[in-house]
């Protein structure tokens, strides 16, 4: 766990999780959150409403979905620049 996201809530019951493979980064499959306990500063449980992906390891991440935010980038360019990434704010009155 990344040591800004410690001591969180992660999830909530209804919620929806991606499972991602921590080699490629790809989505392996969705689930729905039914209960979440936090057990710690660093650790918590998840029961989900089906069974997780069988292609699921050690190592593999969750994401959780109901966070994450669509976006769509149109007619735009991203030129090299190695230090950074993009960044992207939602207006504070939205």
């Amino acid at each position: 766990m990344e040591s800004m996201s410690t001591g969180m809530t992660w999830g909530r019951p209804g919620e929806k999780v991606g499972f991602i493979d921590h080699a490629t980064m790809a989505t392996l499959g969705q689930g729905l959150i039914m209960s979440y306990t936090q057990l710690g500063r660093d650790r918590f449980e998840v029961e989900f409403a089906a069974s997780v992906p069988a292609a699921l390891a050690v190592g593999d991440a969750l994401e959780n979905l109901t966070w994450a935010p669509d976006f769509t980038a149109r007619d735009s360019m991203f030129g090299t620049c190695r230090a950074r990434g993009s960044w992207f704010q939602l207006p504070a009155k939205w």
